[in-house]
């Protein structure tokens, strides 16, 4: 039994193709899909297209990250109070406004956790951030926390970081991201799962992909101009960069705070986003 773990893709279509190709070479017999479809990159319509036609020959175990909530909870709508932050709130507008009904309607039907059970191997909890919350971090809960979750083994995403960590007598796992790895290397992040009757044995994965043609993508689509600073930071990760845009967005706030007394978000002033960007990416 090999499954497929994937999580994180946030709209990078040509890293999910390339995913997708090598782990089909793989004869993998199900995929795992942690949530966080869409987020940074351009064209998450085709990106969801290519999970649809995905799910009519596999097995698909599917979940709702905290990137699918904002788009359900319309944090992307028109709001003229926003219009002068683009590098904050760009990039909800553009997949508020670019996600189909259909998918919307699809994310609902999504849980933030759940349990797989195939019959003659190990149960296995799945979630994005946490199982009570996609926006939490279960690798960071204290043992009591694991006290009701009967499963040894745990899959999580959302940090975009591989690792494996070991509390309360659980192993969780996290794949990495496909999209937006951020770990220092042009390449995307799945995972394989190999099963057996008593346990699950990782295999991490490192698949290349056409990095230029999704860079070519986000300046089709204007990201640049709709994003400008987030766009920069996407790039960067993209091209082998570190500094993610959390990291990013709380200089920014910090800066502002600093200089204006007050700072909440989304109401950050592009100044404070590009001098982040500069002190953080480029050092200057």
């Amino acid at each position: 039994m090999k499954l497929a773990v994937l999580s994180d893709i946030h709209s990078n279509y040509e890293a999910f193709k390339s995913c997708i190709q090598y782990l089909e070479r793989r004869k993998v017999n199900a995929y795992i899909f942690l949530g966080d479809y869409v987020g940074e990159l351009p064209c998450p319509e085709k990106t969801l297209k290519l999970i649809d036609e995905l799910r009519k020959h596999r097995r698909c175990f599917m979940l709702r990250g905290n990137k699918e909530d904002y788009i359900i909870k319309g944090l992307g709508g028109y709001n003229t109070d926003w219009d002068g932050y683009p590098s904050v709130v760009g990039m909800l507008r553009y997949a508020y406004e670019n996600v189909s009904a259909e998918s919307v309607e699809f994310f609902k039907t999504l849980p933030i956790e759940d349990t797989i059970k195939i019959e003659g191997y190990p149960a296995i909890r799945i979630c994005h951030g946490s199982t009570d919350n996609n926006k939490g971090y279960i690798e960071k809960e204290t043992p009591a926390f694991f006290d009701n979750i009967k499963e040894k083994y745990i899959l999580c995403g959302h940090t975009h970081k591989p690792k494996v960590t070991y509390i309360a007598g659980k192993v969780i796992w996290n794949p990495g991201s496909v999209g937006l790895s951020g770990s220092g290397e042009m390449i995307a992040r799945c995972m394989i799962l190999h099963g057996g009757r008593e346990s699950w044995r990782p295999e991490y994965v490192e698949v290349p992909y056409d990095i230029d043609a999704e860079i070519k993508s986000m300046r089709a689509e204007g990201l640049y101009r709709i994003a400008p600073y987030w766009s920069v930071v996407t790039e960067d990760l993209l091209k082998g960069g570190t500094i993610d845009h959390s990291l990013v967005l709380n200089k920014a706030m910090s800066l502002c705070k600093n200089e204006t007394g007050h700072c909440e978000w989304p109401k950050i002033p592009e100044r404070f986003m590009k001098k982040a960007v500069n002190e953080l990416l480029y050092m200057e």
